[in-house]
């Protein structure tokens, strides 16, 4: 019978012969050595980038789309076809394009929280002197997009009536530092048509209405921190959108649509809805 005392020698010998045996079999068929290792490492390798591409799947899939749609989970745009039985030629064609986001908070509230409004203008023309630039416009509201976290890596500013927000690189462009003043020429068609629809409901006008802003600098930014596609934050200008219809009232000769202007509330008529999940 094995003492205490002999125990750990015993188990010296045998480690020690276990490692020269080892040593030796490397030494003797290092070539076998070397592919049955590889093989090994590469298995299990390949084993843990799968575990982490299953595990970080959800992750992957969002940075992705985020990539194309921004930092934002759903967007809501109205149907092309809300009411089939208003006719192209009523004045009423373009209300399919718009929501009202009060009678939508009236219906979310208070399961989804405040989502954000949106109004969006393409191919707007900002200039200045000679220098022009095709840009986008987004009518915004800051205070609910940073609720629903949409754009979390930057931080809005407090915009007045008539300031903006862009990019360093239109400021560049255009020579301009914050408090400085350019001008957008926007195409506000239906949604200006819908303004003096809602106004008069008799007006049987045209919806091609295009207004010339004049834009101080409220803010410049370098990325708008996933409240748009990725890279694209460069094509974006943004205001706020509670000072919007004011904002365009400042064009308007006609006393009584004027006043209404001054008078409406910009979350009566919005073109996107956005909302992120709360987890």
């Amino acid at each position: 019978m094995e003492t205490k005392e002999e125990i750990p020698n015993l188990t010296t010998k045998m480690l020690a012969f276990f490692f020269k045996r080892s040593y030796n079999e490397i030494f003797n068929r290092f070539c076998y050595f070397i592919i049955s290792f590889g093989s090994c490492f590469l298995a299990i390798y390949i084993a843990l980038i799968a575990n982490t591409v299953i595990s970080q799947a959800p992750l992957i899939f969002l940075s992705i789309s985020e990539v194309t749609e921004g930092e934002v989970d759903m967007v809501f745009r109205p149907s092309k076809n809300v009411n089939p039985k208003i006719k192209e030629t009523s004045i009423w064609r373009d209300l399919k394009r718009y929501f009202n986001m009060t009678k939508v908070d009236e219906l979310t509230q208070p399961q989804l929280g405040l989502l954000a409004p949106r109004l969006r203008f393409e191919n707007i023309k900002a200039y200045k002197g000679r220098d022009e630039a095709s840009l986008t416009l987004l009518v915004l509201d800051s205070v609910r997009e940073k609720q629903q976290k949409i754009g979390s890596k930057y931080d809005p500013p407090v915009l007045e009536e008539g300031e903006c927000a862009i990019h360093k690189s239109l400021a560049t462009f255009f020579n301009l530092k914050e408090g400085g003043k350019f001008n957008i020429s926007v195409q506000l068609g239906s949604h200006i048509f819908m303004l003096y629809s809602l106004h008069d409901p008799d007006f049987l006008g045209h919806d091609e209405f295009a207004v010339n802003l004049s834009c101080r600098v409220g803010s410049v930014f370098e990325n708008l921190g996933g409240k748009v596609p990725a890279d694209e934050d460069e094509k974006f200008i943004w205001m706020e959108l509670k000072h919007f219809p004011q904002h365009i009232a400042t064009t308007i000769e006609e006393k009584r649509f004027k006043e209404f202007l001054m008078n409406f509330n910009a979350h009566d008529l919005v073109t996107e809805i956005l909302a992120n999940h709360p987890n």
